[in-house]
């Protein structure tokens, strides 16, 4: 039942896999049609009909230093894993910042199983990711995201949330739902607490999705981990209230990957923001050095030691001026029931190995997973 040959035989020709679901994918995407740039020259095209006539037109175009046109960008093309792997990146087919690693240890580890050099033996458990893993990224070549994925998920689902702090620091994150009928909450709170409306990813109970910066937020800056939406505030509850009301505001569904943030540097680096909030910035604000960088996350350190505000949204339009400090504690009120927010538990508080290092059935050495950074 747990024989570690037979897994690693299984995820060996899981890896096999790789290149040549790339090679169909490209000749879809061709149409039997090859164009290459070649240096003071015209561009020239080439019938192929299957993916060996695509390798020797390849051979051929590397060595007149031609490279492939991939929409309105050039590559290097060999025909090989690595050229496949770029023209995929490049033709927008895999997407997301944080899959590039794991597609590159991927690539190292189908290299060490088509030309091995030693022995090696593979868990369960890392032949389990790897098959997982693989079937996400043919399923992405493909145009297919996998809902609740680890390198290429689906889109995912916000709610309308309102996120509510007092002077005193404590914060709190409650569904829209709570605040459409009167509670008694209303009633004790008078006009201590400060509301403001936003779509954000809900909680849920054992979900990777989790955001643990929520009440970080700052319509300013991107100080969540996944995109939250400024939507009205701030307020009393009771406005709040009217205003949901009023609007109906309904959730939507974002993609998090592959984001463009802008970081100014005015002195001393600031927090990233959107490129829609820096285009409303007054001129006195947008001096200083930008950097624009394409990623997945935001970073979420603590760049000041005061707390982060909760700036009225900037637009080209209309920008405003700051509301009240929302303050980075993250105690929320004992009435908080379906947004509490719970740390994210890593893929490695998960692992388990049934037999202990040194089993006769298994090397004590790492596994191929380990060896290459999957792990």
């Amino acid at each position: 039942m747990l024989c570690y040959e037979v897994y690693t035989i299984v995820g060996d020709q899981a890896l096999l896999v790789y290149e040549q679901a790339l090679r169909d994918r490209f000749m879809e995407w061709c149409s039997g049609i090859v164009t290459f740039r070649v240096p003071q020259t015209a561009d020239v095209s080439y019938t192929v009909t299957s993916y060996d006539d695509v390798k020797k037109r390849a051979d051929r175009m590397m060595r007149q230093r031609a490279k492939l046109i991939v929409g309105t960008h050039t590559i290097e093309f060999d025909g090989m894993l690595h050229g496949l792997r770029l023209w995929a990146r490049t033709a927008g087919l895999l997407r997301g910042r944080s899959s590039r690693a794991v597609e590159d240890a991927l690539a190292k580890l189908r290299n060490h199983v088509a030309h091995p050099s030693d022995h090696h033996l593979d868990s369960p458990v890392g032949v389990a990711r790897t098959v997982r893993d693989l079937t996400e990224l043919i399923n992405q070549l493909w145009g297919q995201a996998t809902p609740d994925g680890r390198l290429y998920p689906a889109p995912l689902h916000r709610e309308v949330a309102v996120l509510s702090w007092n002077s005193s620091g404590r914060t709190r994150m409650e569904p829209a739902g709570a605040l459409t009928t009167a509670d008694s909450m209303e009633g004790q709170e008078g006009d201590e607490y400060q509301h403001v409306v936003v779509r954000a990813i809900p909680f849920i109970p054992g979900s990777r999705w989790n955001d643990a910066h929520w009440a970080e937020f700052d319509t300013r800056y991107e100080t969540t981990r996944f995109p939250t939406e400024f939507l009205w505030g701030p307020g009393t509850r009771a406005e709040a209230r009217k205003w949901l009301e009023h609007e109906q505001p309904e959730g939507d569904s974002i993609d998090f990957t592959d984001r463009v943030f802008l970081i100014q540097d005015n002195g001393r680096l600031l927090p990233p923001m959107r490129p829609a909030v820096a285009a409303g910035l007054s001129d006195s604000e947008r001096v200083g050095i930008w950097h624009a960088v394409r990623a997945d996350f935001p970073t979420t350190p603590s760049y000041t030691s005061e707390a982060p505000k909760i700036t009225a949204p900037v637009t080209p339009a209309a920008p405003v001026t700051a509301p009240p400090a929302l303050r980075r504690s993250l105690a929320p009120a004992p009435t908080t029931k379906p947004f509490a927010l719970l740390p994210p538990c890593s893929d490695r508080s998960r692992r388990y190995d049934p037999h202990p290092s040194g089993y006769p059935h298994r090397s004590s050495g790492p596994t191929s997973r380990e060896r290459y950074g999957l792990e």
